[in-house]
């Protein structure tokens, strides 16, 4: 049996910005950008859906076939400090 991560996005080329957030608290999780962050930079996302400040660990461009987690589940940041 083939599982698939992407959450049934195989066909897309579109090439998306991922971001490892960690936030104050220090738990961590990835999000999209509709913008390119580079690393270390301050954004706002929604932590269970708590607004939450975090830091930018890492910056992965890819499909949503390679997204790190599943697509249709990503989250977008709120914001850029």
């Amino acid at each position: 049996m083939i599982h698939s991560l992407s959450g049934g996005v195989l066909g897309s080329s579109e090439i998306f910005t991922y971001l490892y957030v960690r936030f104050e608290n220090g738990n961590a999780e990835w999000f999209l950008s509709p913008i390119p962050v580079a690393e270390g930079k301050t954004v706002y996302a929604s932590q269970e859906k708590i607004p939450a400040r975090g830091v930018v660990e890492r910056v992965r461009s890819d499909t949503a076939s390679n997204a790190p987690v599943p697509f249709k589940r990503m989250k977008e940041i709120d914001g850029i400090e």
